[in-house]
């Protein structure tokens, strides 16, 4: 379709807030670069969240008024499913591709963000499903195996869970690692 030069011009946004989130609220608590991670999805198509303030509404306000007067298609991104579909679909459509990627990369901590990629995890493995939840356990290390490696797993909430409560218990695992 191509670009037309009288549209103005565009930016990679790269991952946007959650990017940034993951690497403010994980990886600097964890004292990890972000060059020296490995990041991977457990579902590869990008699915769109409904509601007032998400990314369909979004792409309703920005982008069709844009596309309609220029005569380019509609937005027909994916809707995001229920979590427990989620799952399904990415345990469905795996074909053994995370665990290669886990096993290729060398990884010494593996980190789940949101209860979907835990669960994922967690059945790929083979081993108890973790609950997310504000309590103790929260952010508790447990211990995998991947190949012929343990390695540490941390299951914790996905950055896009923007809840106050939510984000004042993370923050205190944060802080918890510090000390």
């Amino acid at each position: 379709m191509g670009w037309q030069p009288s549209w103005g011009t565009a930016a990679a946004s790269g991952n946007g807030t959650s990017g940034r989130a993951v690497v403010r609220d994980v990886l600097q608590p964890l004292g990890v670069a972000s060059a020296d991670t490995y990041f991977t999805e457990c579902y590869r198509r990008y699915l769109v969240k409904t509601g007032a303030s998400s990314r369909a509404a979004a792409m309703d306000r920005a982008y069709t008024p844009f596309a309609t007067p220029r005569g380019l298609p509609p937005a027909s991104l994916p809707r995001r499913p229920s979590d427990a579909a989620l799952v399904r679909m990415a345990l469905e459509e795996d074909c053994g591709d995370l665990l290669a990627q886990l096993r290729a990369s060398g990884a010494d901590v593996v980190v789940t963000l949101g209860q979907p990629a835990a669960d994922v995890l967690a059945d790929l493995l083979d081993v108890d499903r973790v609950a997310l939840r504000r309590d103790p356990a929260y952010g508790r290390e447990r211990r995998v195996r991947i190949a012929d490696r343990t390695v540490p797993w941390l299951p914790l909430k996905h950055p896009g869970q923007r809840t106050s409560a939510g984000e004042e218990h993370h923050r205190q695992w944060a802080d918890g690692l510090t000390r």
